[in-house]
Parts: structure tokens; sequence; C-alpha cells
């Protein structure tokens, strides 16, 4: 199986949109804040921690400031990329996965991580539509 590994996957997701900046702006500052999560805490089913103090903490400590940047991520996890059934092996026998947007870059498993921490949070139930990619195995 280890000769099907990818050594990097690029993975197109389209052109820049109105507000594919700010996704990707949130995927980096959120993901730099996402620190692996003790025992007490994945026995709750959560792999991520927010760093105390941390921007993504002060950020969510107060949602509704936050609309614009989750429905901007929501647009982007809605991209037809995400809808292709073979993203699944894509995803997984790539060691690296780079997203494009635009002239933009982003990890792809920097947004894994980003929307698994959001999909296991009780946030607001207005938050959690846009995490319907788990119906596609990318965060299966």
């Amino acid at each position: 199986m280890d000769r099907y590994k990818y050594t990097l996957l690029d993975v197109w997701l389209g052109p820049e949109s109105e507000d594919s900046d700010l996704a990707v702006d949130f995927v980096h500052s959120m993901a730099a804040d996402l620190v692996a999560a003790d025992e007490h805490e994945r026995a709750k089913g959560q792999k991520y921690i927010v760093l105390p103090g941390s921007e993504t903490a002060k950020l969510l400590a107060n949602l509704d400031d936050q609309l614009p940047r989750f429905n901007a991520l929501n647009r982007l996890c809605r991209r037809e990329w995400f809808t292709r059934l073979w993203i699944y092996q894509e995803y997984h026998l790539s060691k690296e996965a780079i997203g494009l947007v635009g002239s933009r870059t982003l990890d792809i498993r920097d947004l894994y991580n980003v929307v698994h921490f959001i999909s296991t949070r009780e946030l607001n139930r207005e938050f959690m539509h846009f995490c319907s990619v788990r119906s596609y195995g990318f965060l299966n």
C-alpha cells in the first residue's frame, strides 16, 4: 500500500472569492492555536483544545462577532472538491496536502483539524451546518 502514497498533494479548491481570504486566514490562525487534547478531553471525543489566552480563545468567547468567519469557512468547505468521493483516498494517501484557493494556500490537514475542532464543540447550532463535509469522508 505504501507504493500508492503521495509525497505532496496539491488540491485546487477554486478561484479566490469574496471571502476566501477570510476563510484561509481563519484556518491559519485557528490551526496555530490548537493543541492536542489531554486524556480527559479525548475521552469526551475532543482531539484538540485551544491554547488558553490565544487569539482563537478570544474569538470563540464572542461567537456572534465570528459569524462572517464561520460563514466564509462554510463556503470554503462547500466547494466542489469536497463533493468528490475520491477525496478521502487522495487525502489519506498523501503525506502532505496543500489547498490552493486563488493565489492563497492552506494545509488541508489544518483545515481538517479546524473543522474537526468546531464540529466536536457545542459552539452554536448555526455554525454546525457547515460540517456536512463529514458525509464525504473528509472528517472520518
